[in-house]
C-alpha cells in the first residue's frame, strides 16, 4: 500500500515509533535518525501561520442528497455495532473543514477520486457526519 505520513504533525515519540515499527528502512532507522526526520518536518509545521477556524455553515441538501444520507444512515443502523457516534448527515462546504489526519492511503484516495463523479458519490461527497470523532 502506498501512503504518506504527516510526520511533522505527530509527537516526536509517535513519529519515531511509526518510522521504526511501520516503515521499512535498510539498514533499520536509528532513534536519532528518526528524531532528525521528525524535527525537520515538525519545524515546517511550526512555521505555518495560524488559520482561523470559522463555524461550519450547514447547506441546504437536494432531495437526492437527503436520500443518499438516509440510505447511509439506514445502512449503518443495520450494521453490527449500529451508528455509534453518527447522529445525522449534513452538507457543508468541504473547504471550511479542519481535521486531524496523520496519514493518507494513496491507493484508496485515488480509488475515491476515480469515482467522484458517480451518482451516489455526487450526492454524498459534501456530506459530513456530525458528531463523528475527529
Amino acid at each position: 500500500m502506498r501512503g504518506k505520513v504527516l510526520l511533522g504533525w505527530l509527537t516526536r515519540d509517535n513519529a519515531v515509533a511509526y518510522l521504526q515499527k511501520t516503515c521499512v528502512f535498510i539498514p533499520p532507522l536509528t532513534t536519532e535518525q528518526g528524531e532528525a526526520l521528525w524535527a525537520e518536518k515538525n519545524a515546517a509545521v511550526r512555521a505555518l501561520e495560524v488559520r482561523p477556524a470559522p463555524a461550519l455553515v450547514e447547506q441546504r441538501m437536494s432531495f437526492e442528497e437527503r436520500e443518499a444520507g438516509n440510505r447511509f444512515l439506514n445502512f449503518y443502523r443495520r450494521s453490527p455495532g449500529g451508528l455509534g457516534v453518527i447522529q445525522r448527515v449534513v452538507k457543508v462546504d468541504p473547504r471550511a473543514l479542519l481535521c486531524r489526519q496523520w496519514d493518507v492511503n494513496l491507493d484508496k484516495a485515488n480509488g475515491y477520486a476515480a469515482n467522484i463523479g458517480a451518482a451516489t458519490n455526487r450526492a454524498m461527497r459534501n456530506a459530513v457526519l456530525r458528531g463523528a470523532a475527529p
